[in-house]
């Protein structure tokens, strides 16, 4: 006898359709290549480390699969056939969030003065793609992360706003390990003088 003499050729992924996929549900996709065996070996795909919900073997070319939702860049996917596992490189993405509007737009410079504020230093920014679940979003106002961010839908996120002291600013919105982001929607009270008090010496 003699041992380790044969193999056989492992999963070969060639094409995959819709590789962007969006952040909120799960979607059905269809993968295309070669040996992924000539009977369902238990054939099974997974996205990154992340198992899909489903898999079902076409033939030994094809395979189908429902990738679940998420909110991370861009990932490798595994096919495996019986004990045999291929794999594709940067094959599917998620949608970035995408940032269309925020509510107020206007706050106070300090917090003394959120008792004339009525959304008492929050601000409401709603769009797309924040998550199907909570995937940690926070929320950015310039360079500075907001004081508290609360997710509230895939296309709701609610944040804290800092104090500031600086003109018109952008803002970020991170799910996952994706950023969405939208310039110069933000602005704080300019100083108001209220009088002018002059002393003669």
């Amino acid at each position: 006898t003699i041992s380790e003499a044969a193999s056989y050729n492992v999963a070969m992924v060639s094409t995959f359709l819709y590789g962007n996929r969006a952040a909120f549900n799960a979607s059905v996709f269809s993968v295309s290549g070669s040996q992924m065996g000539s009977a369902d070996y238990s054939g099974a795909l997974r996205f990154g480390s992340t198992g899909c919900e489903s898999s079902e073997w076409i033939s030994d070319t094809q395979v189908h699969g429902i990738v679940a939702a998420g909110a991370e860049g861009t990932l490798r996917l595994v096919v495996t056939a019986g004990v045999r596992a291929g794999s594709g490189t940067e094959v599917v993405s998620y949608d970035l969030p995408t940032v269309s509007t925020i509510f107020p737009t206007n706050h106070p410079l300090t917090r003394m003065s959120d008792a004339l504020n009525a959304s008492g230093g929050n601000a409401t920014i709603t769009g797309l793609s924040f998550g199907a679940v909570d995937y940690t979003g926070t929320l950015r106002v310039g360079h500075t992360t907001c004081e508290s961010s609360v997710w509230v839908s895939d296309t709701a996120i609610v944040g804290t706003v800092p104090q500031g002291y600086t003109g018109t600013r952008g803002i970020g919105v991170t799910a996952g390990t994706l950023l969405g982001s939208l310039t110069e929607t933000i602005s704080f009270d300019a100083p108001i003088i209220s009088s002018v008090q002059v002393t003669n010496y």
